[in-house]
């Protein structure tokens, strides 16, 4: 972070992003052009700019792709600034840290002064509060942050990638004896974890019902129950699954699904239940 000593523009900034809630993320795309009419900075080159009010403690992510060789700008209220570039072989300019002042901030979009193009930009946020994950988090707090987290497909809640293409990574939240929480997907907007296994189907049974109960808590009277029976998982003889679905009513793309799933092979000399949590965007069949 370096000092700017940047003009004052004479065209309007468009604040996209008003930083009040304690408890907030967002995902949100803007879609723009360069043209010759855009001021240009004797510091910078070509700018448009797009102005965001933080708080110390945020994350802020931002990613730049456009028909000209981009160049992010993120400047302080202070007057600090951050600078980046695509790295080497990549066509993309991204900022992804911590806020560190509270206030008006001002995100530059730049090209050279010779520049004009499309650009896309891609900006993902996550409010210090909703960042704060420690061991006094009950069932339902965590809950209500993975359905607060999904709409930035998990990316503040990722914490170690699991494979070389980074196509499952482990999450920060977990739940009590349940192990890992994983998340995964072609976007990575599904969220998984291990609640509870057994090799007695009556405990099995009592859990599914006490998780299922301890959801339902947990959300409002917007999210409908939906329960589904016994049924053999695809491509499989030895697999059985018994699913409770829960789906925010009037809204797409917004799930919560319970899983009880019985094994039977020859690996194990009992049958295992499993009863797993998933959180996603993608609908679950």
């Amino acid at each position: 972070m370096k000092k700017l000593n940047l003009f004052l523009l004479s065209f309007l900034f468009v604040t996209v992003l008003n930083a009040q809630s304690d408890l907030r993320v967002e995902k949100f795309d803007i879609d723009g052009t360069l043209t010759v009419n855009d001021p240009i900075s004797e510091n910078l080159g070509r700018i448009n700019a797009v102005q965001f009010n933080f708080n110390e403690g945020d994350r802020f992510y931002s990613e730049l792709t456009a028909d000209f060789f981009p160049m992010l700008v993120l400047v302080a209220p202070s007057g600090e600034y951050n600078i980046s570039y695509p790295k080497e072989g990549e066509r993309a300019a991204i900022f992804d840290d911590t806020i560190k002042e509270s206030g008006q901030w001002l995100l530059y979009i730049v090209g050279d002064s010779t520049d004009t193009g499309n650009y896309h930009l891609t900006n993902m946020y996550a409010s210090a509060k909703s960042l704060e994950l420690n061991d006094s988090l009950s069932f339902c707090d965590k809950l209500q942050l993975l359905i607060l987290h999904d709409k930035a497909n998990f990316y503040f809640l990722r914490k170690n990638p699991t494979d070389e293409e980074a196509q499952s990574w482990e999450s920060k939240i977990t739940f009590a004896d349940s192990g890992k929480g994983m998340i995964f997907g072609s976007d990575l907007s599904t969220f998984k974890a291990l609640l509870f296994k057994t090799d007695v189907k009556e405990l099995a049974e009592e859990k599914m019902d006490g998780f299922s109960d301890k959801i339902e808590n947990c959300l409002s009277s917007d999210w409908e129950k939906i329960e589904g029976k016994w049924q053999n998982v695809l491509g499989t003889e030895n697999i059985k699954e018994k699913k409770i679905a829960f789906v925010e009513r009037g809204k797409e793309n917004r799930y919560i699904k319970l899983t009880e799933t019985e094994i039977t092979t020859d690996t194990f000399p009992n049958i295992q239940y499993r009863i797993n949590i998933i959180v996603s965007r993608e609908e679950m069949k």
